[in-house]
């Protein structure tokens, strides 16, 4: 059954101030080391060759963000944030510049903080930390957020009306929509590439499993029917498939299946969790979290043609959330590496890493902007 990391879905259970998934059923983790080295690569069944892999893991730490409160004009905006540089030396492009920015697509980042209140907003930043903003402003836990293919529109969870639901926004905030309207708990939206579609786990048939529904909350499909428990799912870019996490072999592996619920298959046979599987845009890697390696949450990735696994951090604290960039080469994730949760991003050619928020409170699952 879950444990440890996967619980943090079902702990929030509507309480404010519980922190959802990627906080743990742990203390406040030591501070990590700015340089950490990535150990070599291993194998999966069937696989029989193993690779290797060895880099090293370079901090970068943003200027400090300081986060004030503006008047309630709109549902689009009830925070501003002003840094104290306009630009990390990473040379982060900010939405508007001619350039393509960092991780290409619009070098926005959305994710979910109690910066604001410790109920959970889903504030909106540049991929340099600068220009943040809050697009909920309370009314209940709002976590998970994730854009939409078009980048218009932003499904998130919510406990604002009771149980955890699935919501729609525009992406600026407005037009907040209940698609799920359920009284038992619905988590982790992923949308189909063409964005008609919404995969997200629920409990309303007894136990945890996936589900699909039209974007605007019609047509809902069961996926599967297992007695274990299902949740984390992720459409892969061409739709076709589906990833997902299950206990039904005793660990929290990673499966997948076909977007009609077919043919599903075991990817991991870690005796740890393997946990948040996310796509790689040419849909040849699943990048997650796993704590197979001592009991620590890392990133690792998985190559679908030959089953190996890169391991990308090698921390004492928790890793989580991971979320391929537009163009494939940042790794935005959040982590407990300085203290508390943060958002950062992790460069796939260098294993640099670099902090995008520098704040107080909690901040977690990160997503990018097409």
């Amino acid at each position: 059954m879950f444990t440890g990391l996967a619980m943090a879905t079902a702990s929030l259970a509507c309480t404010i101030g519980v922190a959802p998934r990627s906080v743990l059923d742990t203390a406040t983790p030591p501070r990590a080391s700015a340089t950490l080295s990535a150990p070599s690569a291993t194998a999966r069944p069937p696989a029989t060759a193993a690779a290797t892999a060895s880099a090293t893991e370079t901090l970068f730490v943003p200027p400090t963000l300081t986060l004030t409160l503006a008047p309630v004009g709109t549902a689009s905006a009830t925070a501003a944030a002003s840094a104290t540089a306009a630009a990390s030396s990473t040379g982060a492009a900010s939405p508007g510049a001619t350039s393509t920015p960092l991780g290409g697509g619009s070098g926005v980042l959305i994710y979910n903080s109690a910066v604001i209140s410790t109920a959970y907003d889903i504030l909106q930043t540049n991929i340099d930390g600068s220009h943040t903003i809050s697009l909920t402003h309370g009314g209940g836990a709002n976590i998970t957020p994730r854009y939409s293919p078009d980048g218009q529109s932003i499904a998130f969870v919510s406990n604002r009306d009771g149980s955890r639901n699935v919501y729609t926004m525009r992406d600026d905030g407005t037009n907040v929509v209940n698609l799920t309207r359920s009284t038992v708990d619905n988590d982790g939206p992923s949308w189909s590439p063409d964005g008609q579609w919404l995969v997200f786990s629920s409990v309303r048939d007894g136990n945890r499993e996936i589900y699909k529904m039209h974007a605007d909350g019609t047509a809902l499909v069961r996926l599967t029917r297992d007695p274990a428990q299902d949740t984390y799912p992720a459409f892969s870019p061409d739709g076709r498939q589906i990833a997902f996490v299950s206990d039904r072999t005793g660990n929290s592996d990673i499966f997948v299946m076909q977007a009609d619920g077919a043919q599903v298959r075991q990817l991991t046979f870690d005796p740890g969790e393997d946990l948040y599987p996310d796509w790689s845009p040419d849909g040849q890697t699943l990048a997650f979290t796993s704590n197979n390696n001592g009991g620590n949450y890392d990133l690792y990735l998985f190559h679908l043609d030959s089953t190996v696994v890169n391991r990308l951090t090698d921390t004492a604290v928790t890793n989580g959330s991971p979320r391929f960039s537009p163009d494939g080469k940042l790794l935005a994730f959040d982590s407990a590496r300085d203290g508390n949760f943060e958002i950062y991003y992790l460069e796939l050619s260098s294993r640099g890493v670099t902090r995008v928020i520098v704040s107080a409170a909690f901040d977690g699952s990160p997503d990018w902007k097409p």
